[in-house]
C-alpha cells in the first residue's frame, strides 16, 4: 500500500462537534493509504475501537435521513433481491448494527445485532459488546443472513470476524457486507 493522503492531526469522522465543545483529544492521524492490487483505500493507522466505541461515540444509524435512504434502504434492497423469499425465515444477525435501525427496515421475526453501542428494539435482540467477546458458534443451530453495513473498516482484525462468521455458517446462510465508497467519499 502506499501512501496517498496525509491527513495528520484531523479529527475523526464519527464524533461530531462546533466551536463549544472542540477537544484535540479527538484530532488523530488519518493517513490514506492505497493498494494498487485491490484497489481499496485504508488508513495507516486504526483508532483503538474501546476509545471510540466505548467512550466517545455519539454516533447513530437514524441520525440523519441521508444515513436511511442513501445506504442503508439501497443495501436492504440489495439483499432481498439476493435472498428472494428464502429470507422471511432466516435469523438475520447485524454485526455492527448500531442503534438497530437497519436491521428495524427488515419483516423478519428473528433480529440480532451485535454492537457495543447497540440499542433495544421492539423484536431485536441486541448483544451490547464488540464481535470478539461473542461467541458465534451459538448462532449456528439458526438459518442465517449475516449483515453488516460501514462496520468491517473499523475493526483491528478483519480476519477474526470472517474466522467466526463462516465457522457458524451452513451451506444455506449468506453474508452481506457493505463498505464504503472511495468514489463517493472523494466526490463528498
Amino acid at each position: 500500500m502506499v501512501s496517498v493522503l496525509k491527513l495528520p492531526n484531523f479529527p475523526l469522522t464519527e464524533i461530531l462537534y462546533d466551536k463549544k465543545t472542540y477537544n484535540k483529544k479527538f484530532n488523530i492521524n488519518q493517513e490514506m493509504l492505497f493498494c494498487k492490487k485491490c484497489v481499496h483505500l485504508s488508513l495507516k493507522h486504526i483508532v483503538n475501537q474501546d476509545f471510540i466505541y466505548k467512550k466517545n461515540y455519539i454516533f447513530k444509524s437514524k441520525g440523519t435521513k441521508r444515513n436511511i435512504e442513501n445506504y442503508l434502504l439501497n443495501f436492504k434492497k440489495f439483499i432481498q433481491k439476493n435472498e428472494n423469499k428464502k429470507m422471511n425465515n432466516k435469523y438475520l444477525i447485524d454485526v455492527g448494527g448500531n442503534d438497530s435501525t437497519f436491521l428495524s427496515l427488515f419483516n423478519n421475526k428473528q433480529k440480532i445485532n451485535i454492537d457495543p453501542n447497540g440499542k433495544r428494539k421492539k423484536n431485536i435482540k441486541v448483544y451490547i459488546d464488540f464481535f470478539e467477546n461473542i461467541n458465534f458458534e451459538i448462532f449456528k443451530k439458526y438459518n442465517k443472513v449475516y449483515l453488516s453495513s460501514h462496520t468491517i473498516e473499523h475493526l483491528p482484525d478483519i480476519k477474526k470476524l470472517k474466522q467466526k462468521m463462516s465457522e457458524s455458517m451452513k451451506k444455506r446462510d449468506s453474508l452481506y457486507i457493505q463498505t464504503p465508497s472511495a468514489e463517493l467519499f472523494i466526490d463528498n
